[in-house]
């Protein structure tokens, strides 16, 4: 059933709900989603992350304010 919605979701959805969804609300789930990414047994999963330029560019940015770098 999740993998039939993770197929059948457009990203429009995914759009509108960063436009309209409180702050923390979009924080809290990028944050769920990438834990949930990065703890997947590579043994078993192939994970793959694509972005574009300017979404790592905040995300590096980011890391820098931070203090992770």
């Amino acid at each position: 059933m999740f993998k039939q919605f993770v197929n059948d979701v457009q990203p429009v959805v995914m759009e509108k709900f960063v436009e309209q969804a409180p702050p923390y609300v979009v924080h809290g789930m990028r944050t769920t989603v990438t834990n949930l990414l990065g703890t997947l047994p590579p043994s078993f999963f192939d994970v793959r992350i694509t972005t574009i330029g300017e979404n790592l560019q905040q995300l590096m940015y980011s890391v820098m304010l931070t203090g992770y770098m």
